[in-house]
């Protein structure tokens, strides 16, 4: 008993460690790059949104409405990381941002087999509003903490460029 003990106390220990040591390397590499504490407030902020706005994405352009729990969880987070953008992001970031959480919610309800509550307005349907919006947004964070070639795509964009609109 004691023995398990001693090795559940050890593991907790080691996994404590790592994380506090993990998440010093990570304000490192931040600071580091992006040169101060508010870029590095930047840089969280919104790279938090835009995983939750990817992961929202992907979830909405699966086929059936068979998770909606799921994107009902992933709308909620995205709505709370939303502050955070506005805080220190500027005109173009907060203004993308928005534009995700407005489209994100229509994009829930054409999961959901429901009526896109802003179709007379678009002419695409609201995942690919979501992904055009998420792809400008990327591009203001960047231009934002002066990225070198900001308006170039990543690889791990194109998906999202595919489903933009013009």
């Amino acid at each position: 008993m004691s023995t398990t003990l001693t090795l559940l106390v050890g593991t907790l220990v080691g996994a404590v460690a790592t994380f506090i040591a993990n998440r010093a390397l990570e304000r490192q590499k931040v600071v580091l790059q992006y040169g101060s504490t508010s870029n590095e407030r930047l840089y969280l902020s919104g790279k938090a949104f835009a995983e939750t706005a990817r992961r929202f994405w992907h979830l909405t352009t699966e086929e059936g409405s068979h998770r909606l729990d799921e994107i009902d969880t992933l709308h909620e987070e995205l709505r709370a990381a939303y502050p955070g953008v506005r805080l220190v992001g500027s005109a173009d970031v907060q203004e993308h941002a928005r534009q995700i959480i407005r489209h994100a919610y229509a994009a829930r309800k054409f999961a959901a087999g429901e009526a896109d509550p802003r179709g007379a307005e678009f002419e695409h349907d609201p995942r690919a509003r979501l992904a055009g919006h998420l792809v400008r947004f990327l591009t203001a964070m960047r231009v934002q903490l002066q990225t070198p070639d900001p308006t170039a795509v990543p690889t791990l964009d194109l998906e999202l460029l595919a489903a933009a609109p013009e």
